[in-house]
């Protein structure tokens, strides 16, 4: 199990990994696209040696589209059209849309019933290695 390092310290420098450790891969991505645009590389190298790979995504993103071109439940839809279509190309067809609103302050409530979702999706998948994003990341909705 990796260690966890002191946060007031700058983060270690990064290591080549040329192979991920083969086992059951579990994704926590807050909005569609972050399942891609962070781990996307290193999901594939699991799918190429045979890892059952389960993304689930747990926003909407409907308020990432800043011009208001859209819908708000149109664009929520393209977004998940677009995750979908952009983990197929890795070879990743097990994903899970949570649909919660991102762009918001989440209650207490809220944050209990997501803990209950994310407990619920360790407990039935089972996996050997889970993805999340980084702990000191800025963006609210990553946290």
């Amino acid at each position: 199990m990796p260690r966890m390092h002191d946060e007031s310290a700058p983060p270690p420098p990064p290591s080549l990994v040329r192979q991920p450790p083969r086992g059951r891969v579990l994704v926590f991505a807050p909005h569609p696209d972050d399942e891609a645009a962070g781990p996307g590389g290193t999901l594939a190298l699991h799918r190429r040696q045979g890892d059952a790979v389960r993304v689930v995504i747990a926003t909407d993103g409907r308020n990432g589209d800043a011009d208001h071109l859209y819908e708000p439940q149109a664009y929520a839809a393209m977004r998940a059209g677009e995750s979908r279509r952009g983990l197929a190309e890795l070879g990743i067809d097990d994903v899970v849309f949570w649909g919660l609103p991102d762009g918001h302050v989440p209650s207490d409530a809220d944050l209990a019933a997501a803990r209950a979702r994310a407990v619920a999706e360790l407990a039935s998948f089972q996996p050997d290695i889970v993805y999340l994003p980084w702990q000191r990341e800025g963006h609210p909705d990553h946290h």
